[in-house]
Protein backbone atom coordinates (compact mmCIF):
# COMPACT_ATOMS: atom_id res chain seq x y z
CA UNK A 1 0.00 0.00 0.00
CA UNK A 2 1.60 3.22 -0.88
CA UNK A 3 1.87 5.96 1.76
CA UNK A 4 1.08 9.79 0.57
CA UNK A 5 1.84 12.60 2.71
CA UNK A 6 -0.95 15.59 3.20
CA UNK A 7 -0.46 19.10 2.81
CA UNK A 8 -2.79 22.01 4.08
CA UNK A 9 -5.32 22.21 1.15
CA UNK A 10 -5.12 18.27 1.21
CA UNK A 11 -3.28 17.93 -2.30
CA UNK A 12 -1.69 14.48 -2.61
CA UNK A 13 1.63 14.27 -3.53
CA UNK A 14 4.28 11.92 -4.73
CA UNK A 15 3.95 8.40 -2.80
CA UNK A 16 6.55 8.21 -0.31
CA UNK A 17 8.35 4.82 0.87
CA UNK A 18 7.60 3.87 4.18
CA UNK A 19 11.16 4.24 6.22
CA UNK A 20 12.86 1.22 7.26
CA UNK A 21 13.47 0.81 11.11
CA UNK A 22 17.17 -0.72 9.99
CA UNK A 23 20.10 1.02 10.66
CA UNK A 24 21.73 2.93 8.08
CA UNK A 25 24.66 0.77 6.40
CA UNK A 26 27.09 3.81 5.79
CA UNK A 27 26.96 7.34 7.46
CA UNK A 28 29.31 10.04 6.27
CA UNK A 29 32.74 10.11 7.88
CA UNK A 30 33.08 12.38 10.89
CA UNK A 31 35.68 15.01 11.01
CA UNK A 32 39.56 13.74 11.83
CA UNK A 33 38.82 16.30 14.74
CA UNK A 34 35.88 14.44 16.48
CA UNK A 35 37.48 11.44 15.58
CA UNK A 36 40.62 12.70 18.29
CA UNK A 37 37.65 13.44 20.40
CA UNK A 38 36.05 9.82 20.61
CA UNK A 39 39.09 8.57 21.49
CA UNK A 40 40.18 10.53 23.74
CA UNK A 41 37.12 9.73 25.59
CA UNK A 42 37.57 6.30 25.68
CA UNK A 43 40.74 6.59 26.60
CA UNK A 44 39.96 8.72 29.76
CA UNK A 45 36.88 5.93 30.61
CA UNK A 46 39.70 3.69 30.94
CA UNK A 47 42.18 5.34 33.02
CA UNK A 48 39.32 5.68 35.69
CA UNK A 49 38.68 1.66 35.48
CA UNK A 50 35.04 2.29 33.50
CA UNK A 51 36.07 -0.47 31.24
CA UNK A 52 32.71 -1.49 29.94
CA UNK A 53 31.94 2.43 28.89
CA UNK A 54 35.31 2.58 27.24
CA UNK A 55 34.39 -0.57 25.26
CA UNK A 56 31.16 1.40 24.34
CA UNK A 57 32.81 4.00 22.72
CA UNK A 58 35.75 2.61 21.14
CA UNK A 59 32.70 0.64 19.30
CA UNK A 60 31.06 3.68 18.58
CA UNK A 61 34.25 4.98 17.42
CA UNK A 62 34.43 2.02 15.20
CA UNK A 63 31.00 2.34 13.44
CA UNK A 64 30.97 6.02 12.77
CA UNK A 65 34.51 6.51 11.91
CA UNK A 66 35.67 5.08 8.98
CA UNK A 67 38.69 7.10 7.90
CA UNK A 68 40.47 5.96 11.03
CA UNK A 69 42.96 4.06 11.70
CA UNK A 70 40.50 0.74 12.76
CA UNK A 71 43.54 -1.80 13.23
CA UNK A 72 44.56 0.00 16.77
CA UNK A 73 41.05 0.44 17.67
CA UNK A 74 40.51 -3.61 17.69
CA UNK A 75 43.74 -4.01 19.34
CA UNK A 76 42.36 -1.33 21.94
CA UNK A 77 38.70 -3.57 22.48
CA UNK A 78 40.80 -6.97 22.55
CA UNK A 79 43.01 -5.31 25.14
CA UNK A 80 40.36 -4.61 27.20
CA UNK A 81 38.38 -7.94 26.95
CA UNK A 82 41.99 -9.52 27.54
CA UNK A 83 42.33 -7.45 30.72
CA UNK A 84 38.88 -8.49 32.08
CA UNK A 85 39.50 -12.26 31.32
CA UNK A 86 37.39 -12.30 28.04
CA UNK A 87 39.72 -14.46 26.26
CA UNK A 88 37.28 -15.81 23.41
CA UNK A 89 36.23 -12.19 22.87
CA UNK A 90 39.63 -10.71 22.88
CA UNK A 91 40.54 -13.43 20.62
CA UNK A 92 38.07 -12.27 17.59
CA UNK A 93 38.96 -8.47 18.38
CA UNK A 94 42.55 -9.37 17.98
CA UNK A 95 42.15 -11.47 14.59
CA UNK A 96 39.97 -8.32 13.11
CA UNK A 97 42.95 -5.71 13.85
CA UNK A 98 45.08 -8.75 11.83
CA UNK A 99 42.42 -8.60 9.18
CA UNK A 100 43.49 -5.58 8.62
CA UNK A 101 46.71 -4.78 9.27
CA UNK A 102 48.51 -8.29 9.22
CA UNK A 103 51.90 -6.44 9.90
CA UNK A 104 50.57 -5.45 13.34
CA UNK A 105 53.27 -7.71 15.35
CA UNK A 106 51.76 -6.87 19.08
CA UNK A 107 48.36 -8.17 17.98
CA UNK A 108 50.22 -12.03 17.20
CA UNK A 109 51.97 -11.59 20.49
CA UNK A 110 48.60 -10.87 22.33
CA UNK A 111 47.03 -13.49 20.23
CA UNK A 112 49.90 -16.28 21.31
CA UNK A 113 49.15 -14.92 25.23
CA UNK A 114 45.38 -16.03 24.74
CA UNK A 115 46.08 -19.50 23.95
CA UNK A 116 48.82 -19.41 26.78
CA UNK A 117 45.79 -18.69 28.58
CA UNK A 118 43.39 -20.85 27.19
CA UNK A 119 46.16 -24.02 27.65
CA UNK A 120 46.59 -24.53 23.91
CA UNK A 121 50.72 -24.13 23.69
CA UNK A 122 50.59 -25.21 20.20
CA UNK A 123 48.17 -22.43 18.99
CA UNK A 124 50.41 -20.01 20.71
CA UNK A 125 53.17 -20.95 19.10
CA UNK A 126 51.96 -21.17 16.29
CA UNK A 127 50.79 -16.60 16.72
CA UNK A 128 54.39 -16.42 18.03
CA UNK A 129 56.43 -17.33 15.50
CA UNK A 130 54.23 -15.36 12.81
CA UNK A 131 54.95 -12.54 15.44
CA UNK A 132 58.54 -13.40 14.67
CA UNK A 133 58.45 -13.55 10.86
CA UNK A 134 56.77 -10.10 10.54
CA UNK A 135 59.52 -8.08 13.21
CA UNK A 136 62.47 -9.70 11.77
CA UNK A 137 61.08 -9.71 7.62
CA UNK A 138 63.33 -7.88 5.71
CA UNK A 139 65.76 -7.31 8.67
CA UNK A 140 68.24 -9.13 10.66
CA UNK A 141 67.13 -10.75 14.38
CA UNK A 142 69.72 -8.75 16.45
CA UNK A 143 68.36 -5.41 14.89
CA UNK A 144 64.32 -6.33 14.65
CA UNK A 145 63.08 -4.88 17.85
CA UNK A 146 59.89 -2.42 17.11
CA UNK A 147 59.33 0.59 18.94
CA UNK A 148 55.13 1.54 18.85
CA UNK A 149 55.71 4.78 20.75
CA UNK A 150 55.42 6.64 17.89
CA UNK A 151 52.05 5.07 17.03
CA UNK A 152 50.58 5.68 20.33
CA UNK A 153 51.53 2.53 22.20
CA UNK A 154 53.79 2.63 25.22
CA UNK A 155 55.52 -0.72 24.54
CA UNK A 156 58.56 -1.99 22.62
CA UNK A 157 58.56 -5.30 21.28
CA UNK A 158 61.66 -7.54 21.64
CA UNK A 159 62.98 -10.42 18.85
CA UNK A 160 64.41 -12.01 22.47
CA UNK A 161 60.94 -11.65 24.58
CA UNK A 162 59.50 -13.63 21.24
CA UNK A 163 62.00 -16.00 21.00
CA UNK A 164 61.68 -17.08 24.60
CA UNK A 165 57.72 -17.41 24.31
CA UNK A 166 58.33 -19.55 21.19
CA UNK A 167 60.95 -21.87 23.57
CA UNK A 168 58.78 -22.44 26.26
CA UNK A 169 55.32 -23.14 24.05
CA UNK A 170 57.75 -25.78 22.73
CA UNK A 171 58.62 -27.20 26.26
CA UNK A 172 55.32 -27.03 27.75
CA UNK A 173 53.35 -29.18 24.35
CA UNK A 174 57.13 -31.33 25.08
CA UNK A 175 56.47 -32.20 28.46
CA UNK A 176 52.64 -32.62 27.56
CA UNK A 177 53.91 -35.41 25.48
CA UNK A 178 55.55 -36.97 28.15
CA UNK A 179 59.11 -36.43 25.70
CA UNK A 180 60.59 -34.49 28.83
CA UNK A 181 59.79 -32.81 32.01
CA UNK A 182 58.95 -28.83 31.95
CA UNK A 183 60.58 -27.75 34.76
CA UNK A 184 63.76 -29.38 33.61
CA UNK A 185 63.44 -27.93 29.64
CA UNK A 186 63.23 -24.28 31.56
CA UNK A 187 66.21 -24.43 34.09
CA UNK A 188 68.63 -25.98 31.58
CA UNK A 189 67.61 -23.43 28.42
CA UNK A 190 67.12 -20.79 30.72
CA UNK A 191 63.42 -20.15 29.51
CA UNK A 192 61.24 -18.25 31.60
CA UNK A 193 58.01 -19.55 32.56
CA UNK A 194 55.71 -16.87 31.90
CA UNK A 195 55.24 -15.97 28.66
CA UNK A 196 55.87 -11.91 27.98
CA UNK A 197 53.10 -10.04 26.41
CA UNK A 198 51.46 -6.28 26.32
CA UNK A 199 51.15 -5.48 29.67
CA UNK A 200 47.58 -5.20 30.40
CA UNK A 201 46.92 -1.14 30.50
CA UNK A 202 48.61 -0.57 27.95
CA UNK A 203 46.77 0.01 24.34
CA UNK A 204 47.29 2.68 21.20
CA UNK A 205 46.47 6.20 22.63
CA UNK A 206 45.56 9.40 20.23
CA UNK A 207 49.21 10.76 19.65
CA UNK A 208 50.62 14.28 21.44
CA UNK A 209 50.37 15.90 18.02
CA UNK A 210 47.03 14.93 17.32
CA UNK A 211 45.97 15.82 20.95
CA UNK A 212 48.09 19.65 20.53
CA UNK A 213 45.79 19.74 17.32
CA UNK A 214 42.39 19.13 19.07
CA UNK A 215 42.94 21.63 21.91
CA UNK A 216 43.90 24.32 18.87
CA UNK A 217 42.06 26.90 17.08
CA UNK A 218 41.27 25.04 13.86
CA UNK A 219 42.91 28.31 11.89
CA UNK A 220 46.02 27.57 13.05
CA UNK A 221 46.04 24.00 12.54
CA UNK A 222 44.38 23.68 8.66
CA UNK A 223 47.64 23.53 7.30
CA UNK A 224 47.94 19.85 8.37
CA UNK A 225 44.12 18.92 9.53
CA UNK A 226 43.78 18.37 5.48
CA UNK A 227 40.76 15.46 6.49
CA UNK A 228 38.35 18.34 8.48
CA UNK A 229 38.70 21.38 6.35
CA UNK A 230 40.80 22.97 3.16
CA UNK A 231 43.77 23.71 3.38
CA UNK A 232 45.25 27.14 3.98
CA UNK A 233 48.05 27.38 1.59
CA UNK A 234 48.24 31.45 0.90
CA UNK A 235 46.81 34.50 2.32
CA UNK A 236 46.78 37.87 0.42
CA UNK A 237 46.43 41.39 2.19
CA UNK A 238 43.44 42.45 1.96
CA UNK A 239 44.43 45.68 -0.06
CA UNK A 240 45.37 43.38 -2.47
CA UNK A 241 42.21 42.30 -3.08
CA UNK A 242 40.29 45.95 -2.94
CA UNK A 243 40.38 46.16 -6.83
CA UNK A 244 38.63 43.02 -7.28
CA UNK A 245 34.95 41.50 -7.15
CA UNK A 246 33.43 38.30 -6.83
CA UNK A 247 35.46 36.33 -10.02
CA UNK A 248 38.55 38.26 -9.94
CA UNK A 249 37.26 40.85 -12.70
CA UNK A 250 38.43 44.93 -11.37
CA UNK A 251 36.00 46.86 -9.88
CA UNK A 252 34.52 49.56 -12.15
CA UNK A 253 34.16 53.53 -10.13
CA UNK A 254 31.03 55.70 -10.99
Amino acid sequence: MALYCRTPHYRLLQPVAPQSSKRPTKLPSKPYRTQINIQVLAETHFDNYDFELSLSVFHEQCFICKTFPLAPIYFNIGQIHLHLGERLESESWFLKAISIDPYLAVAFLQLGAVHVGLGQPAHARGYYESCYSVITRGSAADNADVEYDQLGLRYTLRVADVEANIRLCAAVEAAANGDSEEEWVCEELAIPRAVVMVPAGTIFRAQSRKRKARAEDPAKTAEWRFRDEARVIAEAPEQNLSGLQGGGTPRKKW
